[in-house]
């Protein structure tokens, strides 16, 4: 069981997300909708007695929840210590026409584009799980990346993995 503070409800992949702050401020947590059982809203009192309240709008900019959703494909918390990356993305066939017309992230640019041979490369700014391993394949440092990619079999390839300072 836990008591949070409510921010907003985010869609993601179909799903409906409950993004969350615990009730010292200090994290957020998402919970998927659908997934939460013997839901109870009710509001928080202190040892008092008196009921708790919080300013929504104070506690998303102390916890920078803007920030961190804006370098994340979807619903998933890089930690802060995680670095800012620029990847660039090779789609080639169905994969290329098909992630021309579909906005992957806001950060999502096209570098290039080579109709003849079905191939359009797109550059995206996302946060990577830090890893001291460089071994360590990129779509293992980014979950959603990796559920994402994934949809497109064999018709992608990872061009270019670049720290952003």
């Amino acid at each position: 069981m836990q008591q949070v503070a409510p921010l907003h409800i985010r869609y993601y992949e179909h799903y409906y997300y409950l993004t969350a702050a615990d009730l010292e401020g200090k994290k957020i947590i998402n919970f998927r909708i659908d997934q939460i059982h013997r839901l109870n809203v009710a509001a928080m009192e202190n040892e008092q007695g008196e009921v708790v309240t919080f300013n929504r709008a104070e506690v998303e900019q102390k916890l920078g929840v803007r920030k961190k959703f804006k370098d994340a494909l979807g619903v998933w918390i890089h930690a802060e210590k995680d670095p800012l990356h620029e990847i660039h993305i090779a789609f080639f066939k169905w994969a290329a026409s098909y992630v021309k017309r579909l906005q992957l992230h806001p950060s999502q640019k096209i570098v290039s584009e080579d109709k003849s041979a079905q191939k359009l490369v797109i550059s995206l700014k996302l946060r990577l799980s830090a890893s001291a391993d460089t071994q360590t394949p990129i779509i293992d440092r980014n979950p959603e990346l990796a559920f994402l990619l994934g949809r497109f079999g064999n018709n992608y390839e990872i061009v270019s993995v670049t720290p952003i300072k």
